[in-house]
């Protein structure tokens, strides 16, 4: 960290009342900062997710962590069925729910898995491309890998005409996924993961996005200065942190400018 951006946090640790200078200039704790610091969860290395109880009528039927991309209109699956959001009552850490005609914007749990190495998305490709059955597998293994095979083939390489809409398959990795994401958008576009970051769901002129992010294509720090707040805070006591430090952060560790040009590449 440079001498400028711990002065930069320092300053805004400052204004939030976490920290106090004294007249001889050693620094304090301020009344916000002891707070913090008394909380049980303070040494604790990772931050428990936060959980909401689904409910159905008088009906509960599990609960899910509170993702920052949650909203009324999005469909999750539990109990065996498909339930559409309709409100969220954060005093009660409720999610009221009823069952969904269609599946639309999927939330998948897995959202909040490890990242992806776009090494490992590739070589899931070129497993369905491939006709070898590995040995380890049980035969419900080997069904299951004959069907995504099938299934696979049927589908045209690189984008799917939808109506207005294209179905991408970016085949690349969490944060190239992310980060071709944040691209299209600045172009203009509307874009969704039915299935992050395996499937991705693009409205508007994608040949041409695609032209104009291939001839001319954004820096990170560009990048990250038009992400939401909401998903580039990732780490725990990000809530205190100054805007400029988690955006500077976010082009470092949350983007992958190359592997979404490569992405791009590839799908022109």
């Amino acid at each position: 960290m440079s001498a400028d951006d711990y002065a930069t946090l320092l300053k805004h640790l400052a204004k939030i009342d976490h920290i106090q200078q004294l007249p001889d200039g050693n620094l304090i704790l301020g009344l916000a900062g002891e707070k913090v610091v008394r909380s049980r969860d303070f040494y604790a290395v990772f931050e428990s997710a936060e959980e909401l109880e689904v409910r159905h009528g008088e009906r509960v039927l599990g609960r899910i962590s509170a993702a920052s991309g949650l909203e009324p209109g999005m469909c999750l699956r539990l109990a065996g069925e498909m339930w559409e959001i309709k409100v969220i009552v954060v005093a009660q850490k409720e999610v009221l729910v009823v069952q969904a005609k269609e599946a639309r914007q999927m939330l998948f749990e897995g959202s909040g898995a490890p990242e992806l190495h776009s090494r490992v998305a590739q070589k899931v490709r070129e497993i369905l491309l491939g006709e070898a059955v590995p040995r380890y597998l049980s035969p419900p293994g080997q069904a299951a890998l004959v069907e995504a095979r099938r299934l696979y083939k049927k589908l045209p390489e690189g984008s799917e005409p939808s109506g207005s809409s294209r179905v991408i398959l970016p085949w690349t990795g969490t944060r190239a996924a992310q980060t071709l994401k944040a691209m299209l958008e600045q172009t203009g576009l509307e874009v969704e993961f039915p299935f992050f970051p395996w499937i991705m769901q693009v409205n508007g002129g994608l040949p041409s996005a695609l032209r104009q992010l291939q001839d001319s294509p954004p820096t990170a720090a560009d990048l990250a200065a038009s992400l939401p707040l909401a998903e580039i805070r990732t780490h725990k006591f990000d809530e205190f942190l100054p805007e400029p430090l988690l955006r500077a952060r976010a082009a470092e560790e949350w983007l992958d400018v190359n592997g979404a040009l490569m992405a791009i590449a590839t799908l022109r």
